[in-house]
């Protein structure tokens, strides 16, 4: 499962989440030094804190992925916003188009909002875990909020 986990993430998922990473190996570092196997009930405890810690670890690189596919995807669609639209076969005069242009303006700035909005909740919710991260963690998370911050 740890191995799994390592292999999932990317260079900048890595980074972020060094922090919990170090975490991790500390505990796994137990069981290959100071642990005595020859302590049954102490194996299994060992096991089942290194399993229980594995899968949490695996919880939050899925939702890290999740958030970032989903900041990317919107960041997509914002770039997909038409600000203009014209009819090609229509002549416009000068009032017309000034009507029609804001009409489609206003759904233009509805779209680009509720695609903000939910870029906004997205990072919110994604970088809460990371608040009190090491000096590390929080410069990628700097990164990472000025990438998707057009």
């Amino acid at each position: 499962m740890y191995n799994r986990i390592l292999t999932a993430l990317d260079p900048r998922e890595r980074r972020l989440l060094s922090d919990e990473l170090r975490k991790l190996d500390r505990m796994l570092g137990v069981g290959l030094g100071k642990l005595s196997w020859s302590m049954k009930k102490g194996v299994e405890n060992f096991l089942g804190d290194c399993s229980r810690a594995c899968k949490a670890m695996q919880a939050l690189v899925a939702a890290v992925q999740r958030g970032r596919r989903v900041v990317a995807g919107r960041v997509a669609a914002v770039g997909r916003v038409e600000l203009l639209g014209m009819d090609k076969s229509q002549v416009y005069a000068v009032s017309s188009f000034s009507a029609a242009h804001q009409a489609h303006l206003a759904s233009a700035h509805f779209e680009l909002a509720a695609h903000h909005g939910a870029i906004v909740a997205t990072l919110s919710n994604l970088f809460t875990h990371f608040k009190d991260g090491t000096g590390e963690v929080r410069r990628e998370v700097c990164i990472m909020c000025e990438m998707h911050s057009y």
